[in-house]
């Protein structure tokens, strides 16, 4: 047993093992796929959305434009999100715990895994199912 650090957190001293950052870097290319796969869902989503709403002709620069601006700002924050998290689930091998809770460092990546991969899942979700109610709406009567 270790010591108490901050947060009456249990800090063992002992370094994290190899198997700990293999994990960590499977999961965060894990997080990766999870943004490929969320950015070519939300580009086709917003490709549907726009084209749904400027359908004539001369609402072609508008739909153009906002295409490509809400493309760059997903794919933006996308990228800040996959960039981040790497420094973020690396963390979790570090003395301490997530507020305050003395986890083991394998249920703290998972833990943290879990907090990045279940939002973007359910963003996922969502923008298949606009997808979905868009084309419907558009295949209406």
């Amino acid at each position: 047993m270790g010591a108490l650090g901050a947060m009456g957190t249990v800090v063992t001293g002992q370094p994290p093992k190899y198997w700990h950052y293999a994990l960590c870097y499977l999961l965060y290319a894990a997080i990766l796929a999870l943004c490929y796969y969320a950015f070519w869902t939300w580009r086709a989503t917003i490709e549907v959305l726009a084209g749904y709403y400027y359908r004539t002709d001369s609402t072609r620069v508008a739909f153009q434009a906002t295409y490509l601006v809400i493309i760059l700002l997903v794919g933006i924050a996308l990228f800040v999100l996959a960039m981040a998290s790497e420094s973020y689930l690396r963390r979790s091998f570090g003395p301490g715990g997530i507020r305050g809770w003395a986890l083991h460092p394998v249920r703290r990546v998972l833990v943290r895994f879990a907090q990045i991969a279940v939002p973007m899942i359910v963003s996922l979700v969502v923008a298949l199912g606009l997808q979905a109610w868009t084309l419907w709406r558009a295949a209406g009567p």
